[in-house]
């Protein structure tokens, strides 16, 4: 069965790579195509997990020393989406909020509630 990955954002607006709720930052591309993504804890862990992509396939997904922490990409997504909706309009930061967080998981809702940097990343 093919693994399926998602494209998400850092909080700088970095694209990333989520699969199996572990998150990617990108590491390269070749010229035929293909992406390498390192694990997003490389140097937290020491986390030596790799993913290669061409498209929209996972080519190779090696093994992690951590468990996955699903809500937390998630939580990293809403907040870029969160500040890309206030630069395209004139919202201001509880109404991007508002507009993002209907379209959350209630873990992911959860886990953005708890979540105090929120405030701060927003404003």
């Amino acid at each position: 069965m093919a693994q399926r990955f998602t494209i998400g954002h850092s909080k700088r607006g970095k694209e990333t790579a989520v699969i199996n709720g572990f998150e990617f930052w990108k590491l390269r591309e070749s010229s035929k195509g293909e992406t390498t993504w390192r694990c997003l804890k490389y140097d937290a862990l020491k986390c030596r997990a790799r993913l290669r992509t061409a498209g929209e396939h996972v080519l190779y997904h090696s093994e992690h020393n951590h468990e996955a922490t699903v809500a937390t990409a998630y939580v990293r997504q809403a907040i870029h989406d969160m500040k890309q909706k206030m630069n395209e309009t004139t919202a201001t930061p509880a109404s991007a909020r508002c507009a993002v967080s209907r379209n959350l998981s209630d873990q992911v809702g959860i886990t953005l509630n708890q979540n105090y940097i929120l405030h701060q990343t927003v404003n």
